[in-house]
């Protein structure tokens, strides 16, 4: 059962289980916050959950929801940069609800977006720097920066095509591997 956890799963499952984690999160009361009508779950970060940061989290998520259910916001790990644009002949949205992947949002104070795309034991977040603007029609194109890290952000970009591509281009990347 926890074998087939992603990365993120396993680390929340360890998260919600320190004593000072839920003290944390109780004495916060963060359960009040509300979820913004949206396409998909997308939640408003508060000022409250910024308190979250010295735990790796970008808003606080309930100690008391498991990992298959949980939607943690990562602070830490790499996370890739998209732009969101008007061009393309498939939206992004309807393009992950074809492959299976869940979308959940987290609008954050500055006005940027983190997405978190989820689909069996992968799981990728991804910031949208003007998230306000992101709506049905929207298309992204990632960005990768020319760094050190540019090795873990292509390891990233491959996990996101595996999360939003249809069975066709994942017939073309089982091809190239």
């Amino acid at each position: 059962m926890t074998n087939s956890l992603s990365a993120s799963q396993w680390a929340w499952e360890f998260l919600r289980r320190n004593p000072k984690y839920r003290s944390d999160y109780s004495r916060l009361n963060t359960r009040g916050r509300q979820a913004i009508d949206q396409l998909f779950p997308l939640l408003q970060q508060t000022a409250t959950d910024q308190e979250a940061a010295k735990w790796g989290l970008l808003a606080f998520e309930d100690p008391d929801i498991q990992a298959r259910q949980a939607l943690p916001f990562w602070a830490i790990g790499p996370t890739l940069e998209a732009e969101i644009v008007r061009t393309g002949d498939k939206p992004f949205l309807p393009m992950l609800r074809r492959a299976g992947t869940r979308a959940n949002g987290l609008q954050l104070l500055g006005g940027a977006m983190v997405l978190t795309l989820e689909r069996d034991n992968q799981s990728l977040q991804i910031l949208l720097r003007d998230g306000r603007s992101f709506d049905e029609t929207s298309n992204v194109i990632l960005r990768l920066p020319v760094n050190l890290s540019l090795p873990a952000h292509i390891a990233r970009g491959l996990n996101f095509c595996s999360l939003v591509a249809d069975k066709q281009v994942k017939k073309i990347m089982a091809r190239l591997a």
